[in-house]
This record gives structure tokens, sequence and C-alpha cells, in this order.
């Protein structure tokens, strides 16, 4: 199926099949053009008071999406789903600093940055430079955050996720822009399928058997973005872009095993620079969604969908 966004014509996505049983969860968008949006900027708490307004307090006339607060002091917060299926995992955000925040998952939460851990500090640089733009798409089980600062984006990803494993209770994925606490960060490029991952930022909150907690996290697609992404945008082969769903791949020991889908993300095989930023794209798949191109990292390598009406979990 082929769709027309304005007079371009946009590729199908196509959905794979798997054995994976979902529920649909609608998606509410906010975004820093919002009437009563917060705004990011270089202070300390920027962060943070955008992720509250959204996943809890609402602004304007937007509610939030039904997340609570755990823990909340100055410019620190914990946060976590109350949708009765959630994992209890939550996310701490340290954001007292301005420009970068330290984020990091708890199985179990007894005060800010107390309690059984999942991960360790990671790094979200929310304002790096001049932030032109912020999206952040959530939904009672999961969000995605990205800021665009021009030629780069950061971002932020937590969400429960469909799993093959059988009664899983450890399916959450962590997703900061950084690999540590430090200014190591990492854009989000899946590998092909059977090719070695291209980079391992994701942590899960419990490992498939359930016995052992924050296991790494490393994604795969069938049109890897940073082995495919010099096609160019409108696809010779299309005459839009191919995007593809993202599984979520578990390391177990030396081997690594698909755990997963990703919800809400589809990874773009072409080179989307010259897209703006929060572009919508209409139906491209018969499913009547909408998706918003951004990129989450190097704008030139991870392109990415955001689904922006509902997500699979």
């Amino acid at each position: 199926m082929q769709t027309h966004v304005g007079d371009t014509v946009a590729a199908d996505i196509r959905k794979d099949k798997t054995m994976l049983q979902t529920t649909r969860y609608p998606v509410t968008l906010y975004t820093s053009a919002d009437d009563g949006a917060p705004q990011i900027t270089q202070t300390a708490g920027a962060l943070k008071t955008v992720l509250k307004a959204c996943l809890v307090t609402g602004y304007g006339n937007k509610q939030g999406a039904g997340w609570e607060v755990l823990f909340e002091e100055s410019n620190k917060i914990a946060l976590k789903s109350t949708d009765g299926k959630s994992t209890g995992a939550a996310l701490h955000v340290a954001d007292t600093a301005g420009r970068t925040a330290h984020v990091s998952l708890y199985q179990k939460t007894e005060g800010f940055e107390k309690g059984k851990a999942a991960s360790n500090r990671r790094s979200v640089s929310y304002a790096y430079s001049t932030v032109q733009k912020w999206l952040l798409a959530a939904c009672a089980r999961g969000f995605v955050f990205v800021s665009f600062h021009g030629s780069y984006s950061g971002y932020l990803y937590l969400s429960d996720f469909p799993s093959l494993a059988a009664a899983d209770t450890g399916n959450t994925l962590f997703l900061p822009q950084g690999i540590d606490q430090s200014s190591n960060y990492a854009s989000f490029s899946p590998s092909g399928f059977n090719i070695s991952p291209y980079q391992t930022t994701g942590v899960i909150l419990k490992s498939a058997d359930g016995l052992a907690t924050g296991v790494e996290a490393s994604f795969s697609t069938a049109a890897a973005g940073a082995q495919h992404n010099d096609l160019p945008y409108p696809s010779p082969v299309s005459g839009g872009f191919e995007a593809f769903p993202c599984m979520i791949v578990e390391r177990i020991g030396d081997k690594r095993g698909i755990r997963g889908l990703l919800p809400g993300i589809a990874s773009v095989a072409n080179n989307m620079a010259a897209v703006p930023f929060g572009t919508a794209f209409d139906n491209i798949d018969g499913s009547g969604d909408t998706f918003v191109y951004a990129s989450l990292g190097d704008k030139d390598k991870c392109p990415v969908l955001i689904n922006t009406s509902a997500w699979e979990i």
C-alpha cells in the first residue's frame, strides 16, 4: 500500500507477522509547540519538568499519560507506569546540572536511587546546544522523548514490550542516549538480521528466565540503518522510504537471542536528513495510524518513525 503525504509518495511500512500476542495502547503526542507546553532549556530541571508534565500532570488542555511519581525532590524524580500489566519498573532522573540529566532503571524503588537497580546511571543530553523542538509520545506503559538540536537529537526511551518469553515479568526496555553517565553517547542504529549488533545501549529489566536483573539489549531489523541509510529519499525502489519493525535482542552468555518487539519505533532504511523533524506520515501501513519522523542520535544515521496513534505491547 502507498499513501500520499502532501505531494510526496511515502512507501510502505510492512508490519512483520510474529507469534507475539499484543494489546494496542493509545498514544498521546506531546510537543514543544503545544499550548502551555514546558520548554527545554539548558537549566537544571528542564527535562524533569517535561517528563512530569507529559507523563503525570498534563499541561494546557492535555492530560498526562497516567504515570505516577514515586519520589520527587528539587530536580530529581522517580516515575513509573500505573498500568496493571506493567512490570513495575521505575525511571529515576537526576536533572541537577542542566543540559544533561542522569537516568537509571530500577526494578524496585525504596527512595531516590535506592532499592534494586537494573542499570547503572546513564546520561541524556537533552540540551547540548540550542534546542529547536522536542516531542514525547507516551502510552500507559511506555514513552519516547526526543529533543532536536539541529544535526543531533537527545533521546530517552522506556517501555514494556511484547515478549517471546513465557510468562515474562521483566519485559521492560530502558534505552537512554548515553551508554554511561559521562559524555559517551550512542545513536540508535539497529543491525541487519544475522549481522553483529552495531550499537548496544539498551537494558532489559530482567533476563528471559527471570534470574538476572538488568541484561544487555541490542536491536535488529530487516534493513539496518547503519548499513543501508545511504539509500536516498525518495527511494529509487519504492518512490518513498522503507521502514521496518525492530526486534529486541537479549545477550545470553556469549549468544544472542530475540526477546521481543520494540514498541512504537520503526527503523528507516533511507537517508532522511532533508525531512524536517516531526514531519507526520498518515496511514502508511494501512492501519490508519500516524507516524512522525525523528532521529535518535545522529540525524544522518539513525532515522526512525514514531507511532503517535497506538503502541502494540
